[in-house]
């Protein structure tokens, strides 16, 4: 198992041997055997960033009324009915309202279909387990697994780049 607490990870992997980086991740050349893998998953969680929920309906409702220009016209709603022009207070507000609902239907139409593609869209990546190398979803990427990358690979998490001096080390 890894030998330093999800917190104390952030070492300065970058100032160190390779040899350094696979003792502290307690992995090997030869990448991580599919058990270790498995704990790592279950005790670091997924590799992806926090996600924070959407607002709500009635929260994007009240986002439609945060714009200087709207502040205008509910200044001018007011100044009608504080003179009591009914029919043009009455026309300005329903234009706010009928500005702020379109408003709404869009965005919220706009958010869901952004979460829609974001679950669609999944990360693969090679990595490097018990000598063999698997393509797997970016998601289930541990600390101390071997990524493989060729030319034009998207790098898929925050790694550590070895080259092959750094991977001659005796075991």
């Amino acid at each position: 198992m890894l030998k330093q607490r999800p917190d104390r990870l952030l070492n300065a992997f970058h100032a160190k041997t390779g040899s350094s980086v696979l003792t502290t991740l307690d992995t090997s050349r030869h990448g991580l055997s599919h058990q270790e893998a498995a704990a790592r998953l279950a005790t670091y969680g997924a590799n992806t960033l926090p996600r924070t929920k959407p607002p709500g309906m009635m929260q994007v409702f009240a986002g439609q009324f945060t714009s200087p220009l709207i502040y205008i016209l509910v200044a001018a709603a007011l100044l009608s009915l504080l003179i009591q022009e009914w029919s043009d207070a009455g026309f300005i507000i329903a234009v706010l309202l009928i500005n702020a609902i379109i408003g709404t239907i869009q965005e919220f139409s706009a958010q869901r279909a952004a979460s829609a593609l974001n679950k669609l869209v999944t990360t693969q990546c090679r990595v490097l387990r018990e000598g063999d190398t698997y393509e797997i979803n970016a998601e289930e990427l541990v600390p101390g697994d071997m990524v493989l990358l060729n030319a034009g690979d998207k790098i898929p998490a925050d790694i550590r780049l070895l080259d092959s001096h750094d991977l001659e080390i005796d075991e």
